[in-house]
């Protein structure tokens, strides 16, 4: 009887599996340079620039900034969430995008204690040259400090008070300026004459200006 040698079974090597993120991406390179569209290179980052920054509050009737001047009134505007604000921007000069950062301050100009401060990103529209200034019209690219109620020891309204304006370059955050300025805020215009001169004393406890 003749024996059937006996046959052996050889596995078949497994591949290695081709990492499927970095399959995609050649994918996706390939894609591109087929279309003949070349890969966008990464914009440089601008170097660091000192902003020149002049304080301003933007009056509402008008929709417009009024640059100040030491000792200059500005005006306090009922907000809508309640309490009274302070509508602080800047006229910037050499700034390189639309889009800032904003801050204002109201210090105590004897000791430069924070009363009160907001921060927001802003929108700014060349008006000459070199210069910028929040959108023509538009409250929601201006600072709103909350300066009143006033918790403080300190009454806002009758007194100077410093009010500080910073502006950032965004996205980088490479150029940045301040300005400071010497304001009276005042009650003059306000929706609610009593309620702003009685919310902006000193020492305000809740229901202190009525209901």
């Amino acid at each position: 009887m003749t024996r059937v040698p006996r046959q052996t079974w050889t596995p078949t090597p497994i591949q290695p599996r081709t990492d499927a993120r970095a399959a995609c991406a050649l994918l996706l390179a390939a894609g591109i340079l087929a279309c003949g569209v070349e890969p966008t290179e990464p914009q440089p980052i601008p170097p660091d620039a000192k902003l020149e920054v002049r304080a301003g509050n933007f009056e509402q009737s008008t929709g417009s900034l009024r640059l100040l001047a030491a000792g200059d009134s500005v005006s306090l505007v009922s907000a809508p969430q309640g309490g009274h604000v302070l509508h602080a921007s800047a006229r910037v000069t050499g700034l390189r995008t639309a889009r800032a950062e904003l801050r204002a301050r109201l210090r105590d100009p004897d000791t430069h204690a924070i009363h009160a401060e907001e921060a927001r990103t802003a929108l700014f529209e060349l008006v000459g040259d070199e210069q910028w200034e929040p959108r023509a019209g538009s409250v929601t690219d201006v600072a709103h400090i909350p300066v009143c109620p006033d918790y403080d020891a300190r009454d806002v309204v009758g007194e100077s008070w410093l009010l500080e304006v910073i502006v950032t370059e965004l996205p980088h955050r490479t150029g940045a300026g301040s300005a400071e300025v010497l304001v009276a805020p005042s009650c003059v215009g306000a929706d609610a004459l009593a309620l702003c001169e009685c919310e902006c004393l000193a020492n305000y406890v809740l229901g202190k200006c009525g209901p």
